[in-house]
């Protein structure tokens, strides 16, 4: 579990790899967070607007996994870039369907042991990604975890 998670908009992968020893800060558009595996999230985001339910072994099997734009070292920082089918998804989706979503990342939560974050937090945290993926305009949408 992540203990710091930005969400960001940069206009490059090399960008957002270069934020790696520094933090995206407020250089850069960015939502922050905490509590839970950002990457696992995006898998399951992604699942969700597939309309697949991954379980564990699905999930690391699915080859939904974020591309890695600064891979993690010994430190624990790693930045990857969020697809731009998820972006396009989280974009579009209307407050129904972000409601939805937060329950479904809840379940999968919970199915993985992870009890950090409560409904309200996991609702929050799914309308500011999908607020900021509405506010790419040219840029992409990446993640930033230590």
């Amino acid at each position: 579990m992540a203990a710091d998670i930005t969400f960001f908009l940069a206009p490059d992968d090399e960008t957002a790899a270069k934020t790696r020893s520094s933090h995206p800060g407020r250089a850069l558009t960015c939502v922050n967070c905490t509590g839970f595996d950002p990457d696992v999230a995006v898998v399951d985001w992604t699942a969700f607007f597939d309309g697949q339910i991954l379980r564990d072994a699905e999930r690391r099997d699915s080859g939904k996994w974020p591309r890695y734009v600064a891979e993690f070292l010994n430190d624990g920082v790693g930045v990857f870039v969020v697809s731009g089918k998820l972006v396009t998804a989280l974009a579009a989706a209307g407050p129904n369907e972000l409601r939805h979503l937060a329950s479904y990342w809840g379940e999968r939560l919970v199915e993985q042991n992870e009890h950090e974050l409560t409904a309200a937090e996991q609702l929050s945290v799914v309308e500011n990604v999908a607020r900021l993926a509405g506010s790419t305009d040219g840029s992409g949408l990446y993640c930033w975890q230590w």
